[in-house]
């Protein structure tokens, strides 16, 4: 998609006793440019879900949520299971690995805790 935010750089973040983390101020801005105004009124959201191959989490903005869970769809039909069912484990990933969190103007965000296990973050969320 021509002109969509993309983040880049790294951030090392300070993730507090309350499991609250700031989404640096470029990966704030990526999401919130390429997210639906009409959505945006409900407050600002990222998609957070569990990296398939690592152990560390992976941030989407919401049309990039919206293409991945197309992706999955299309490989779910295109690959069927030993009962000749289509294959949606990429899906299950992709929607049950994850959550949509609200974050404040601050980027402000709690993640939620199985999350933080999962990617072992303690005291630090290293963003890249």
């Amino acid at each position: 998609m021509a002109g969509r935010g993309i983040y880049t750089g790294t951030a090392l973040q300070l993730v507090d006793d309350k499991s609250r983390v700031s989404i640096p101020a470029k990966f704030r801005d990526a999401i919130i440019a390429n997210s639906d105004p009409e959505t945006l009124k409900g407050g600002a959201t990222v998609r957070i879900n569990v990296h398939h191959k690592y152990n560390c989490l992976v941030g989407y903005d919401q049309a990039r949520f919206e293409e991945e869970s197309e992706r999955a769809t299309k490989a779910a039909n295109e690959r069927l299971d030993e009962n000749g069912d289509p294959d949606d484990s990429q899906l299950r990933r992709l929607s049950g690995g994850g959550e949509t969190i609200g974050f404040d103007s601050t980027g402000r965000c709690v993640l939620v805790g199985w999350h933080r296990r999962k990617a072992n973050i303690a005291k630090h969320a290293f963003f890249y």
